[in-house]
C-alpha cells in the first residue's frame, strides 16, 4: 500500500498487469501439482493439456483452450468459461483494487481468454482496464475491445512500423488501417497506442535514424488512444527481440538530454495543453487529411482548437521542400495565427485558406492555433495554467515568419481526463501467488 500512496503523492495512477488466463509451473506438465496452484488446486479447473504450436494460424479454439509456455516452464491454461472460476476471479480482482487503490488494469494474455469472462471480470474490478492481444488482425482486436473496453493497437502497431522504417515504408497501408480501425473498432480513443513494448523489436533495432525515430514517436503520442511509452524508447535502445529488447535502464545513466528524451518531453507537454486548451479533444477522432508516398497529415481537434500533425519517411537525408495544405483539409481559416510547436515558429494562414509547410530533413512538423498557448510556458509564453504533463516546458522563443503575434488565453478546463492521460504509468506486476 506504500507503493501506491507514494504514487498517488506524485500525481501518478497505478496500473497492475494481471494474468488471469494461466498459472506457472517450473516442468513439464506431467509433473504439475496442482495442489500448489491455489485456489485452482485441482485439474478440473484447467483445459486438457495441448499446446499452442503455431500461434499466429491458430484459431479462437486453440488460442482458448490450449497452453502457452513449453517444456521448461508449463503454464496451466485456466477454464475462463467456467462460473467458479469467473466468480474467484472477479472476488479476487474487486479485493486487489481496493487493497491497493488502483487506477487501472493490463490484462495479459487476454486473446487466450474466453471474452465472456470479461463481462463480470472488469465491472467486479470497477476501473479502468486495457487487454493484451499480440494480434493484428482489426476484427479480432475491436472484438476484444467490446469485452474489455480497450486493447492495446497491434492492428496499428504492424503498418505504424513498416511505414517509418525506411524511406520506401507504405504510408497507403498505414492510412488503410487507420481508418480500418476507426471503422471497426467501437471507439479508437480508448485503445493503447504503441510503437515500442517489451514483447517486439525495439524501432531502433530496424533503423537508427534519428528523423524516422522522431515521425513514430510523434504518431504515438499525437494520434488517437492512449499514448503508451516504452522505457528505454526515449533513449534509443535498439535492442531485438526478447530478452534483448529488455535492456536494464540504469545503463544509459538516466539520460535527460538525449534527442528522444527531449523530444518526447516537447511532444508530451504538446498533448497536455491540447487537452487542457480543448474542450473534448481526446474524445474526437484523429483523421488523415493528406497523404503522399512519404508524407501523411492527420487533424485532430474541433475547430479553433485543432491540432495538425505531418510526419514524413524520408528520413535524416529527406531534401527541402514546401507542403501546402488547403482549408478544406486543415480547418483553419484566412488569417488564423498559428505555431509550429516543435520549432516554435508562428505562422498565419494565407488569403486563400493555404497552410504552407517547409519540410525537411525528415523531421515531424506539428500545428497549433497559438492563442491557445497563452498560459502554457510553450514557445516562449509564460506558465500560468496547470497542464498535468509532468514535465518541463520546451525553452525556445517563437521565431516569427510573419506578422501574427499571441492573443487569447487558456480556458480554464483543467481537470483530468484519467482515462486518456496515461502519459505515463507504473504497472506492478502482481504473481499469481496473490491470490492466496
Amino acid at each position: 500500500m506504500a507503493l501506491s500512496t507514494e504514487v498517488h503523492k506524485r500525481g501518478m495512477y497505478l496500473m497492475v498487469d494481471v494474468v488471469v488466463n494461466h498459472f506457472g509451473w517450473y516442468g513439464r506438465e506431467t509433473q504439475i501439482q496442482y495442489n500448489e496452484l491455489v485456489p485452482f488446486d485441482d485439474p478440473k479447473y484447467y483445459h486438457p493439456y495441448c499446446l499452442v504450436s503455431d500461434y499466429k494460424d491458430a484459431n479462437d479454439t486453440v488460442l482458448q483452450n490450449c497452453w502457452l509456455g513449453d517444456n521448461t516452464v508449463t503454464l496451466p491454461d485456466l477454464r475462463t468459461e467456467d462460473d467458479d472460476v469467473i466468480e474467484t476471479y472477479s472476488s479476487w480482482i474487486e479485493g486487489l483494487v481496493s487493497n491497493y487503490s488502483v487506477d487501472g488494469l493490463r490484462i495479459d494474455s487476454a486473446l487466450n481468454v474466453d471474452p465472456s469472462f470479461f463481462d463480470s471480470f472488469v465491472p467486479a474490478s470497477g476501473v479502468f482496464a486495457t487487454g493484451e492481444l499480440m494480434n493484428g488482425v482489426t476484427f479480432t482486436a475491436c472484438g476484444y475491445q467490446h469485452a474489455i473496453g480497450s486493447v492495446l493497437n497491434y492492428p496499428t502497431y504492424y503498418p505504424l512500423i513498416r511505414a517509418f522504417e525506411s524511406p520506401t515504408g507504405s504510408i497507403g497501408q498505414l492510412v488503410d488501417q487507420i481508418n480500418g480501425v476507426k471503422a471497426t473498432c467501437s471507439d479508437p480513443t480508448t485503445l493503447g497506442t504503441f510503437s515500442e513494448n517489451h514483447d517486439v523489436s525495439r524501432f531502433a533495432s530496424s533503423t537508427d535514424d534519428m528523423a524516422l525515430a522522431k515521425n513514430v514517436i510523434a504518431y504515438t503520442l499525437l494520434t488517437d488512444g492512449i499514448p503508451i511509452l516504452y522505457q528505454g524508447q526515449e533513449q534509443h535502445l535498439s535492442g531485438n527481440d526478447t530478452p534483448y529488447n529488455r535492456e536494464a535502464i540504469w545503463t544509459t545513466k538516466y539520460n535527460t538530454t538525449s534527442p528522444l528524451y527531449t523530444f518526447v518531453q516537447t511532444l508530451n507537454q504538446i498533448r497536455a495543453q491540447a487537452v487542457v486548451a480543448s474542450e473534448n479533444y481526446t474524445i474526437y477522432n484523429n483523421y488523415v487529411i493528406y497523404q503522399d508516398l512519404h508524407t501523411l497529415a492527420m487533424r485532430k481537434g474541433f475547430n479553433d482548437s485543432q491540432m495538425i500533425t505531418i510526419l514524413s519517411n524520408l528520413g535524416v537525408f529527406g531534401s527541402n521542400y514546401n507542403l501546402s495544405l488547403t482549408q478544406a483539409e486543415t480547418g483553419f481559416r484566412p488569417g488564423t495565427a498559428l505555431t509550429e510547436l516543435l520549432s516554435c515558429t508562428n505562422t498565419t494562414i494565407g488569403t486563400y485558406g493555404n497552410l504552407t509547410i517547409p519540410m525537411g530533413q525528415g523531421l515531424p512538423k506539428v500545428y497549433y492555433p497559438t492563442n491557445l498557448l497563452s498560459g502554457s510556458g510553450m514557445c516562449g509564453t509564460l506558465k500560468t495554467a496547470s497542464t498535468k504533463s509532468g514535465f518541463a516546458s520546451p525553452t525556445a522563443s517563437p521565431t516569427p515568419s510573419s506578422t501574427a503575434t499571441p492573443s487569447g488565453a487558456v480556458g480554464s478546463r483543467t481537470g483530468p481526463c484519467w482515462l486518456h492521460m496515461f502519459a505515463i504509468t507504473l504497472s506492478v506486476l502482481f504473481l499469481q501467488d496473490s491470490l492466496l
